[in-house]
């Protein structure tokens, strides 16, 4: 795209910008006593469009605003909605991340105002993964898109797909993950956990158990690991076995049992992030010194029975997350 083809779409959307403004002025001369916002919108339209072939984002964002402000004043909630998304993508675009958010939040507002509700959480929720998996990601894209995903969340578990909103807080805390944030990524699993459990979903409740017990054990923490192997009784007594003796292997120094059992199918079919975790799970130098001085005794005997359930898969699919 050359300049003299920006230089003609810019000059246009200006041209359209003045009509649109002349449809907002009142004249008593002409006996004009109220703006015409519908003819307003229209213009403001034409230019937006001719703005964003130029590439102009500034004016682009002026154009988004004016028109959604007219059809804010005809009670056209959902189109004002739907530029107000746009003027934040073109934050996005611009890498101002705090305008990005302001705007989104925004247009969601005005969207659960319409009677939109999924579409206020899908708005949040496209722009929180665009945000994640563009190739320019930085790590303060990515916190931001996990800001965005509980933000997501909180709209979406009032909207007619409840399931897709926690799907947010799992997306959330997989970022969080990769980055290495752990107390983060537990902090929102923990959040998943409640919701599963509100909702009696046990299916999900044994991915959620083990994704925390696994998070707990990279922080060092066997305390609330092993109150989750306890709860998880109530879930799937062969994984909660399981659990019980992957944090024991893991409080002894026992790095042999611990690799093993997490290269179980329960631990290797989960989500990559959680899979890489378990996968590179090291006990602490002192604990494994501590197990070798003492001769290796290893808890492998009860493992070996088959009673910690590593045989088992579970399947999950659309219907358990409802």
């Amino acid at each position: 795209m050359d300049d003299k083809f920006r230089s003609k779409k810019c000059s246009e959307g200006d041209s359209h910008m003045q009509s649109g403004n002349k449809w907002l002025e009142t004249s008593i001369w002409k006996l004009k006593t109220s703006p015409d916002y519908d003819s307003a919108a229209a213009d403001f339209d034409k230019a937006l469009t001719c703005y964003k072939l130029a590439k102009d984002m500034d004016k682009a964002i002026d154009a988004a605003m004016k028109s959604a402000e007219c059809y804010l004043k005809t009670s056209q909630e959902f189109h004002c909605a739907k530029l107000i998304e746009q003027v934040a993508l073109f934050y996005r675009d611009k890498n101002d991340m705090k305008m990005c958010c302001k705007y989104i939040e925004q247009s969601s507002n005005h969207y659960t105002s319409c009677g939109e509700i999924d579409s206020a959480f899908q708005c949040i929720e496209r722009l929180a993964k665009s945000l994640d998996q563009s190739s320019s990601s930085t790590e303060l894209h990515k916190m931001t898109a996990v800001a965005l995903l509980k933000k997501a969340f909180e709209v979406g578990k009032i909207s007619n797909r409840p399931h897709e909103a926690v799907s947010a807080l799992d997306y959330a805390s997989k970022i969080l993950l990769s980055l290495k944030k752990y107390e983060e990524s537990l902090e929102i699993v923990e959040r998943t956990w409640n919701f599963y459990e509100e909702v009696n979903n046990p299916k999900m409740l044994f991915r959620v158990g083990l994704h925390f017990v696994l998070l707990n054990l990279q922080l060092q923490r066997f305390e609330p690991a092993l109150e989750m192997s306890q709860k998880m009784l109530n879930v799937d007594e062969e994984l909660a076995g399981e659990l019980n003796v992957l944090i024991k292997a893991f409080e002894m120094g026992d790095q042999k049992l611990v690799s093993k059992i997490t290269m179980g199918q329960n631990f290797v079919y989960t989500e990559n992030e959680f899979a890489k975790l378990g996968a590179n799970l090291k006990v602490s130098e002192s604990a494994e010194e501590i197990f070798v001085r003492n001769g290796s005794r290893s808890l492998d005997s009860g493992f070996a029975s088959g009673s910690t359930g590593m045989s088992r898969e579970v399947e999950f699919d659309e219907d358990d997350l409802s």
